[in-house]
């Protein structure tokens, strides 16, 4: 049937997503329709709105979904424009968008913010879908999810080069005036970065730092340069007092065979140079801070108590 082919090209720029208005524009009537129904080729999402069985279910679809339902100048926003900007959070069960005051929308499923602040609301394309810029993200992400995860998008958008410190400052500063929920959340992150302007290498650096100033733990110089075995190394974070070295372990850059070979080269060089080297994985930093911290605590009391 010649028309079922043209119906998943079409969906397919969509994520399997299409509108009865589609359906009818392929020459597919209601009483077609149902029987694809019927046949489970196509599915129900929204009034007006039906995805194609064959696609994947996720959020980059709903959003598909919601954005079909909300209409022109929806933008995709919060949670869910960061976690289609790539911040590693759970994927939302919602999909939050932003809609004109004019428009209303009560759809299961779909959070629509009608804000009066309309600064910085400037979408950019993911996936297709227009997503809330990273610093609209940022200003409002904190009216909906905690600073925890303020914190972890602002790092992530640091280290992907979408904003730095000083274009979040001045946002921030746009929307002081017209008193922005979430904002205070945006000032705690920012407070937080120990490394000002300069982008770190990992989100689980930032984090690690985080995990040092809440539990009390003596800063550690970031980055020191040292040349050991004919190479140059730069620990990730090194307390020269008591030659005590941790290298943080991310998803993405301590990955694969030939870096392991490389880690464990450094590792050695560093442990015959006499320092003690303890590597933590954004797992641990994440979900037990506190044991962390104490392990890396009891580390540094042993080794002064032996120098």
């Amino acid at each position: 049937m010649r028309n079922i082919d043209d119906l998943h090209q079409l969906a397919l720029p969509r994520h399997g997503i299409i509108t009865t208005d589609q359906l009818r524009s392929l020459g597919i009537t209601s009483g077609i329709q149902h029987r694809l129904e019927q046949a489970n080729v196509l599915a129900r999402v929204h009034r007006g709105v039906l995805r194609l069985t064959g696609f994947p279910v996720d959020h980059r679809q709903r959003t598909h979904a919601a954005l079909a339902v909300a209409g022109p100048d929806a933008i995709v926003s919060h949670r869910s424009a960061a976690w289609l900007l790539g911040v590693p959070i759970p994927e939302p069960r919602n999909v939050e968008l932003i809609i004109p005051r004019s428009r209303s929308l009560d759809v299961p499923g779909i959070v629509a913010h009608r804000p009066r602040d309309r600064v910085d609301l400037r979408p950019r394309e993911v996936d297709g879908l227009p997503v809330c810029n990273g610093l609209r993200v940022l200003t409002d992400l904190g009216a909906s999810a905690t600073p925890a995860v303020v914190a972890l998008a602002l790092d992530h958008l640091l280290i992907t080069g979408a904003v730095t410190i000083s274009s979040v400052t001045l946002a921030r500063n746009r929307h002081r005036p017209n008193g922005r929920t979430g904002l205070r959340a945006l000032e705690l992150a920012l407070h937080e970065q120990r490394f000002g302007a300069k982008p770190p290498d990992s989100v689980l650096e930032l984090a690690f730092s985080r995990l040092i100033n809440r539990f009390g733990i003596i800063p550690p110089v970031f980055h020191q340069r040292m040349r050991l075995g004919g190479r140059l190394i730069e620990p990730d974070f090194t307390w020269p007092a008591v030659r005590l070295i941790v290298e943080v372990d991310g998803w993405a850059y301590h990955a694969g065979r030939h870096q392991t070979e490389d880690d464990r080269e450094r590792d050695l060089l560093l442990t015959s140079a006499g320092y003690t080297v303890v590597r933590v994985t954004w797992l641990r930093v994440t979900r037990r801070p506190g044991w962390v911290a104490a392990n890396l605590q009891l580390t540094m009391d042993r080794l002064r108590l032996a120098a």
